[in-house]
């Protein structure tokens, strides 16, 4: 005889869990400490601990985001991390990520441009896609953040910064040769740089991957499997 799954059953079993997640993760943290992860329940947390303060964001893709501050013997007491968690679950604030944490690619597969392109792949498939307005380039991460959901080219910037420590015979050569090749994978055709750009052939070219990413409906997922596709495309010559 089968058994259909009580409904409000899993709501308070995933409740639960988030809540177990958060209050670990500010033990993690502790004493100073920023960490990003994703929960079993499929949420994007921050928790940014300072000595006996704590700050959790539950976030998603687009920006939107739901956070609560207090000392942290407040926070795992109290209600806290519940409220959030209905909040959450209000704003629907799911991920497309992982339901759980996968390690980081810590070095390229070759020093190639299908090296670029899969470093870039794996690392969004971890962290998640963060879409920017068509037109806006920028990730709400910068400099040597690692964590947390990325655009397209911050992926790809990301495998630049490791191709410094990787040998390389030409190292600004793999980075155009593979640029060049996302952005006609991207296009779906050769991109021609518009006569009235002004950036030079390069930063159109990232232009024209960053459009890509912040498509509607646009998934981490997705935009790994098509940078594999891209990498695999490379190999091929």
């Amino acid at each position: 005889m089968s058994h259909t799954p009580n409904p409000a059953g899993k709501t308070t079993s995933n409740r639960q869990t988030f809540i177990t997640e958060i209050h670990r993760l500010i033990d993690e943290a502790a004493p100073t400490g920023l960490l990003y992860a994703v929960t079993s329940t499929g949420h994007s947390v921050m928790v940014h601990r300072a000595e006996e303060q704590v700050t959790v964001r539950v976030y998603d893709s687009w920006g939107a985001k739901v956070e609560a501050s207090q000392a942290v013997s407040f926070f795992v007491a109290d209600v806290t991390a519940g409220v959030l968690w209905q909040q959450a679950v209000t704003e629907k604030l799911l991920t497309d990520q992982l339901p759980v944490a996968t390690r980081r690619p810590r070095k390229l597969h070759s020093s190639s441009p299908a090296g670029l392109l899969d470093f870039a792949a794996d690392h969004l498939r971890h962290v998640g896609l963060h879409r920017t307005p068509p037109g806006r380039f920028d990730s709400p991460w910068q400099g040597s953040q690692w964590t947390g959901p990325c655009t397209v080219p911050h992926a790809f910037q990301l495998a630049l910064r490791v191709l410094r420590d990787t040998p390389c015979e030409d190292r600004e050569a793999v980075r155009d040769q593979a640029m060049r090749l996302l952005a006609d994978c991207c296009h779906g055709a050769p991109v021609q740089v518009p006569d009235w750009w002004t950036g030079g052939t390069y930063s159109y070219l990232v232009s024209t991957v960053s459009n890509w990413g912040a498509a509607e409906r646009r998934t981490a997922a997705g935009a790994a499997e098509f940078l594999r596709a891209a990498a695999r495309a490379a190999e091929q010559g």
